[in-house]
């Protein structure tokens, strides 16, 4: 027991790492897709509307797959599931890196929908190696790996993509996971059970064993589970937040790179720019969320999640006066430093809010609606740009964001 209290802190880190290559991965490669739509030949005045489908895609099947992954999860290991989804997710790049039409590029989406997960089962492990009151900074550390993988990836993205074609990102990236599965299967631990981890915390006897026919026996039907899980309202609050959260992420990630290029008023370098204006929203976000977690575990997570809804609300609002990358880019810094306060409080509140027994379905759930958020999104996004162009989104995803901050202040007085 006494080396399982000392080692929590190595598998955090180890977890940080995972979720910084996945991140990395991720962001070298899919801000650029409306660019990759233009080098396959999809035609420029579509582009937006290829863009938002492309993008929501991965995000469906994701939605569908994630309480499937949750519950084998729980049933079969979170490790094991762990290393599906890198493995997965690395043969999905190398694919991406072969395609030749806008058409392949939705396929090797809609293949990439079923290697995601590995974000909110780095989360549950996180939540369960932690130690009870330190939960708010073991989450904020897995965060910062996946926000320095944020910053990272743009940059390693522009790079590769002005040096030598976008189709080599893919290969990258895919290489990278491959390097990472070997890491992540020989490092990390497995998880303590929930028994195990009541134990370790200091708990007089084991969590108690759920009762028989309910969602917090292992044995259940996802319908189940989401019966169970709507019938708790605080995790119902919790999970309305997480989809709106990446909803409004959504609606300007894949209009980002298609806008700089309209600030710079040529395509010429965009993907090199670009790459350096999402790496310093990145930057500041890997900054501050380990901060975020600090300020939650003292404040209370409900009213610092209102603080970054507000402040995220206000840099996005104000990026829709941009004139220039220049400034452009600033507001983005700034924007990144309170949006990525969104990922540890929800988080936090979730592991905080689900049983011990149902940890791994909770997440798999708020996977789903996480991944929900990126199916309306980007699809949302592609329809209002293609009838009023792509600036208005700022205003109306700003809005969004500050009536979420007003929601979650009204529901934490509620709650006290």
């Amino acid at each position: 027991m006494k080396q399982q209290r000392n080692s929590w802190r190595k598998n955090i880190y180890m977890l940080a790492v995972c979720n910084s290559f996945t991140a990395s991965s991720y962001t070298m490669i899919v801000p650029f897709l409306p660019l990759y739509l233009l080098e396959l030949g999809a035609d420029e005045s579509e582009v937006t509307i290829y863009s938002g489908f492309v993008y929501a895609v991965t995000f469906l099947i994701a939605a569908i797959m994630a309480p499937v992954w949750g519950k084998m999860a729980d049933a079969h290991g979170k490790k094991v599931m762990g290393m599906r989804a890198i493995v997965m997710l690395a043969v999905t790049y190398l694919f991406g890196g072969f395609v030749t039409s806008p058409e392949g590029l939705f396929v090797m989406r809609i293949i990439q929908g079923f290697a995601s997960g590995f974000m909110p089962m780095a989360m549950t492990m996180g939540s369960c190696f932690s130690p009870q009151k330190e939960i708010g900074y073991g989450l904020g550390i897995i965060h910062s790996g996946l926000t320095v993988g944020t910053v990272i990836g743009p940059l390693i993205g522009g790079l590769v993509s002005y040096w030598v074609g976008m189709k080599n990102s893919f290969y990258v990236a895919g290489g990278a996971l491959v390097f990472l599965a070997f890491l992540y299967w020989f490092v990390l631990d497995e998880p303590p059970t929930a028994e195990e981890k009541a134990l370790r915390d200091g708990e007089l006897r084991p969590a108690p064993a759920p009762i028989k026919g309910s969602a917090g026996e292992r044995k259940t039907s996802i319908i189940t589970d989401i019966v169970y899980a709507f019938g708790n309202r605080r995790l119902v609050v919790i999970l309305f937040l997480i989809f709106s959260s990446n909803l409004v992420n959504n609606i300007l990630q894949p209009m980002l790179a298609l806008h700089i290029g309209s600030l710079l008023g040529s395509k010429e370098n965009v993907s090199l720019i670009s790459g350096f204006i999402f790496g310093m929203g990145g930057l500041s976000g890997a900054l501050m969320v380990a901060n975020w977690g600090k300020f939650g575990q003292r404040k209370g997570f409900l009213r610092t999640l209102s603080y970054a809804f507000c402040g995220a609300g206000i840099f996005t609002v104000a990026q829709f006066f941009a004139r220039d990358v220049y400034v452009f880019g600033a507001l983005q810094f700034f924007f990144g430093q309170f949006f990525i306060g969104t990922n540890p409080t929800t988080g936090a509140l979730l592991a905080k809010t689900a049983p011990a027994n149902f940890q791994g379905r909770a997440f798999g759930l708020s996977s789903t609606f996480y991944q929900l958020g990126g199916v309306v999104g980007p699809v949302l996004a592609g329809f209002i740009a293609a009838a009023v162009g792509v600036a208005p989104l700022f205003i109306i995803t700003g809005g969004i964001l500050l009536a979420l901050a007003a929601i979650v202040w009204k529901y934490r007085e509620k709650e006290q």
